[in-house]
């Protein structure tokens, strides 16, 4: 009975998708049936959310409440915080179909402590996509602007799947495409044959007559057809870009759109199998956790992959913005470490989308090298210009480490590696009182 319950759970949550509402129902109580029987004091509540989270889908307020407050009443008696987080952000949601907008917030506020207190990343993220709406309702434009800007910082992205498909689809595009240009060359050169032929012929019957008319007209022809050869090969590769840079962002897109739903779907689900399963079980509460982190980190490195991919360059204005981005994300996650952002640069413009990438790649790992084995309370993170170049410089407090035993261990060659694409100067200054890394850039614009 015990996976029967769960595979109810699993079919309504499918029925609703599918919005067979009536069937969805139906699992829903089959599932909250067997968890009563078994007095499962976590899987109750768990089906009294869904079925009035239905209910109120269906706009049966009062029968939606009535099945909210039961499930929120086990919870807290059997202190279940996560559990009491997910029923305030319900709470939010039923009083935002109801149109008591304050009532909404306030509930979404206390989801959102709770949520942020025991890192249930999902749910934090949906927590501030609601109070940005609610709040934009209230015209309250700076704060929707604050929640909004924290739920981008929560926000999935990317799939695995859908962007090998595309890909196989964009090879398969080129090279037919590549074809088409060898068959048009081949069409080309057997006009030119054909050309020649007539031209030789033509000169065979009018040597004497019009031989040097002839010749300076073919002298014409020739550089005429050389001249609209290379404006169809100009044009052909401006198709070519534009076509490729189209389905580049039709990727994104879809990575963006699609997969982010489908990887929060996996995370949510990992979830409801602790609830469901990991209940007194560490070793699978453990692969669970991990599967959780895996899919949070890969969400995350897609997400910095697709701000590459829509971009043929990033501006100056954009890396600031991104490692900025980052930093915030460090501060808010992280306690006791102090971070500092100075930045001020004026002629550099833009780099290369891999440039801009192996910048931004090589201040995360300093910066996450400080987090993980520096024990520092301060990290300091600059971009400023001097001499032409653009100097980034990442230091902290913490203890000093040997560079010829750590070099490996703490991702020091990715680092030389990426300087060394962007034809910078790279160095590492280490002793007890702190780390300092400095990367020296060349004015790419100018050269």
């Amino acid at each position: 009975e015990y996976e029967l319950r769960a595979i109810y759970d699993n079919y309504g949550v499918l029925k609703e998708m599918k919005k067979e509402y009536d069937s969805a129902s139906l699992f829903y109580n089959k599932s909250l049936t067997l968890k009563e029987k078994a007095n499962d004091k976590i899987g109750i509540p768990y089906s009294l959310n869904k079925i009035g989270m239905l209910q109120l889908t269906l706009k049966q307020f009062a029968k939606a409440k009535q099945n909210l407050d039961k499930a929120y009443k086990i919870r807290l008696e059997i202190d279940d915080k996560i559990g009491i987080a997910e029923n305030l952000n319900f709470y939010g949601y039923y009083y935002f179909e109801t149109k008591d907008n304050q009532k909404s917030i306030d509930f979404f506020n206390k989801a959102l402590i709770y949520s942020k207190t025991y890192n249930y990343n999902y749910l934090t993220q949906d927590n501030y996509q609601k109070l940005s709406e609610l709040y934009e309702l209230n015209s309250d434009y700076k704060t929707a602007l604050d929640n909004f800007k924290n739920y981008t910082t929560y926000k999935d992205s990317i799939s695995n799947i859908n962007l090998r498909i595309k890909q196989a689809e964009l090879d398969t595009e080129f090279d037919t495409e590549r074809k088409e240009k060898e068959i048009l060359t081949q069409k080309a050169d057997l006009a030119v044959k054909n050309t020649y032929i007539v031209i030789i012929i033509s000169l065979l019957i009018l040597s004497i007559i019009v031989g040097y008319f002839m010749l300076k007209n073919q002298k014409m022809k020739t550089l005429q057809l050389q001249k609209e050869n290379e404006l169809k090969d100009a044009l052909l590769k401006i198709e070519t870009q534009n076509r490729l840079q189209e389905q580049r962002l039709q990727i994104s897109r879809d990575l963006h759109d699609n997969i982010g739903a489908q990887l929060t779907f996996i995370i949510s689900s990992v979830d409801s199998l602790k609830y469901a399963f990991a209940d007194g079980n560490p070793k699978l509460e453990d692969k669970l956790n991990n599967i959780s982190s895996f899919t949070k980190e890969t969400i995350y490195e897609l997400r910095d992959t697709i701000w590459a991919m829509n971009k043929e360059e990033i501006t100056i204005e954009d890396l600031k913005t991104r490692i900025s981005n980052f930093i915030d994300n460090a501060q808010l996650s992280l306690n006791g470490i102090q971070f500092n952002f100075n930045f001020n640069t004026k002629s550099f413009q833009s780099f290369s989308s891999r440039d801009g990438m192996n910048i931004y790649r090589l201040i995360q790992e300093a910066v996450n090298n400080a987090i993980k084995h520096a024990k520092a309370s301060q990290i300091d993170v600059s971009l400023t210009e001097s001499e032409n170049k653009i100097n980034v410089i990442i230091s902290d407090n913490g203890k000093g480490f040997d560079l010829a035993t750590a070099e490996i261990g703490n991702g020091l060659n990715s680092m030389k590696k990426r300087a060394s694409e962007l034809k910078g100067d790279f160095n590492i200054e280490t002793k007890e009182s702190g780390t300092k890394i400095h990367l020296s850039l060349p004015n790419q614009n100018e050269v």
